[in-house]
């Protein structure tokens, strides 16, 4: 179900592909250079690949890390090495607007594999001569001593990096779900606006009243969860200028701020500005996420745009339903009817949208049974179900005239939209891959 109802929210994030050094490897000849590749499209202009040595100093470049035309590629070319240990730290920004970070160890040991090689070659020279035991013994333990210290040590850091991969942030969730509920919700009242006599009339005051709060809401949230996201960008990466005007994240940021501050002043005025509104608020959300990331883009923003339109009409109406199911019953009856095809058009279009875009954004078949991301897609089929049953048993109750009934249903949906928005929200900070 939350691949049908946010397939572009639960797909595929950016992640490394391939890297050159390899995490965990042990290398005998200094590398020249670092190269990272992602699966996935990144913004050209934020990223950053360091090195540190093993006691934390970090190593100095003569060249800034560049990216290559497929901007899936980084790299930076590197100075002669010493033999040690190293940590690797990179972070970039996805298409989709995340950011992607970690650190991964390698090692060098070009002294030691030349030592080996003389010590080699010095014993090929001595015939009948060999090494004291307790000498060999001595040796062996100290390489065995050493091994078991390397393995302890990337074993911690692989624990490190599970437990914050693992991290679940529940504020930032928290507003994340604020967003997702308050942009579909305005979006789809507005919407409602244009096919009912809502904004007039005996439902006014309590349309315009419930508007105000969602716009309140839809601003608050799109501040926090977008300085929440960016936050950790401005630490060591970049100027806030620099991130606002020339990421594809910072533009989109900017810009539903804007599409929300303008809420307050234009909504409500004129169907056709309320309309130009409602598409642009769409389409900034669409260039934000995962369809800015995934090939055809111009196909998947626009059927981002359209699943996301559907969303926000069957999200709004189920609210409209709880808003005036006791305070205006002439309008609910009145409601109904329409609210009921448009939500069967909606859901129609939300299968075929996310059926089509789930196509574009599956990489692999075996992640249907392998990632957190196919097992939700095996299941949206029993979720779909329950709502089409939901569906099915709100309009054989209201024809039985079952207001009781259709209650109960009624506060079903709306527990459920609350559950999926929550675990969108999680989901969007989760990669699929394994």
């Amino acid at each position: 179900m939350l691949v049908i109802l946010f397939p572009t929210l639960v797909s595929a994030h950016t992640s490394l592909l391939e890297a050159n050094p390899a995490p965990n490897s042990e290398l005998v000849k200094a590398p020249e250079t670092v190269t990272l590749t992602f699966s996935g499209t990144l913004d050209s202009s934020l990223y950053e690949i360091k090195l540190y040595q093993d006691e934390g100093k970090e190593v100095v470049f003569d060249e800034a890390t560049k990216i290559e035309d497929n901007q899936q590629t980084i790299y930076r070319e590197l100075t002669d090495l010493d033999s040690g240990d190293y940590s690797l730290s990179y972070k970039v920004i996805g298409a989709d607007g995340h950011v992607i970070e970690d650190t991964y160890s390698f090692s060098l040991r070009v002294d030691e594999q030349a030592a080996l090689k003389e010590e080699d070659s010095e014993a090929s020279e001595i015939v009948n001569e060999s090494v004291p035991e307790k000498e060999n013994k001595d040796n062996k333990n100290e390489a065995i001593s050493k091994e078991k210290e390397r393995e302890e040590k990337l074993n911690n850091e692989s624990e490190l990096d599970e437990a914050t991969e693992n991290h679940i942030d529940v504020p930032a969730y928290l507003i994340r779900a604020l967003y997702y509920f308050s942009l579909l919700t305005i979006s789809g009242l507005v919407f409602w606006s244009f096919f009912t006599n809502i904004s007039k009339s005996s439902t006014e005051k309590v349309y315009r009243k419930s508007s105000m709060y969602l716009k309140v809401m839809l601003l608050i949230s799109v501040v926090i969860s977008g300085y929440l996201q960016s936050n950790s960008l401005l630490t060591d990466m970049t100027s806030i200028t620099t991130l606002l005007v020339e990421t594809t994240i910072g533009r989109a940021w900017m810009s539903l701020i804007g599409l929300s501050i303008l809420s307050f002043f234009i909504l409500h005025r004129s169907t056709f500005i309320d309309a130009i509104w409602i598409v642009l608020l769409l389409f900034t959300e669409a260039i934000s996420g995962h369809a800015n990331a995934m090939k055809p883009v111009i196909l998947n923003i626009s059927l981002d745009i359209i699943h996301l339109g559907a969303a926000a009409i069957w999200i709004s109406g189920i609210v409209i339903l709880l808003l005036f199911w006791k305070s205006n019953e002439v309008f609910i009856k009145s409601f109904i009817p329409i609210f009921s095809t448009y939500a069967l058009i909606s859901m129609i279009t939300l299968a075929i949208s996310g059926s089509v875009m789930t196509v574009f954004f599956l990489p692999d078949i075996t992640l249907l049974w392998s990632s957190l991301w196919g097992q939700v897609l095996l299941l949206k089929i029993v979720v779909f179900i329950i709502i089409a049953l939901i569906g099915y048993f709100m309009r054989k109750a209201y024809k039985k005239t079952n207001q009781k009934a259709q209650q109960h249903l009624l506060k079903g949906d709306i527990l459920l939209i609350l559950v999926i928005l929550l675990v969108v929200s999680v989901l969007t900070h989760v990669s699929p891959l394994p």
